[in-house]
């Protein structure tokens, strides 16, 4: 479950900075996945989906919904935002690289992740499959100790942290 807020004029980040979910392995030119807003402020409220190889632009308007509470799902060739659905290319890569949330890569930084900075985002849920089964479910949380906030994968009871710039927020 996702939710953005507070967009930013697009004078304020630069348009490598707009993908929020990005799985991909720059050396070797591949992708499983990558979602982003369009760089531009008219495209700030559709959202593209590259999956696997496919050069087709897949762009998604999903109009004020943005704004909402809404679930995202990606399975198989099936996107769906909210009651947004569409078909998307079937992603037939293995990516050995980590997954980013909250950011993306473009072949000009390599392997260093650029945070996303389009919108305030929240984050209410998250979870990844393999094949069908459960393998990373994320909950926004804070750890008791130190009151550091992250999220917590409750298949696997890992807490982490915000691992680029910056802190998560509570609220």
């Amino acid at each position: 479950m996702l939710k953005f807020d507070n967009k930013r004029p697009t004078t304020q980040y630069l348009d490598s900075k707009f993908a929020f979910i990005s799985s991909r392995d720059i050396e070797i030119g591949k992708r499983a996945i990558v979602i982003n807003f369009g760089g531009n402020d008219a495209q700030s409220q559709d959202l593209y989906v590259w999956s696997g190889d496919s050069t087709t632009i897949n762009k998604n308007y999903i109009g004020s919904r943005v704004l909402e509470k809404n679930l995202l799902t990606v399975r198989g060739t099936d996107f769906l935002y909210g009651d947004y659905t569409t078909t998307i290319p079937l992603n037939t890569n293995t990516i050995e690289k980590p997954m980013f949330l909250f950011a993306g890569k473009l072949p000009l930084t390599g392997d260093e992740p650029l945070p996303f900075d389009a919108y305030d985002m929240y984050v209410y849920d998250f979870k990844i499959y393999e094949s069908d089964v459960l393998v990373k479910h994320f909950i926004p949380c804070y750890r008791n100790s130190d009151n550091k906030v992250g999220l917590y994968d409750i298949v696997n009871n890992v807490f982490y942290t915000n691992q680029g710039t910056g802190e998560f927020l509570y609220g």
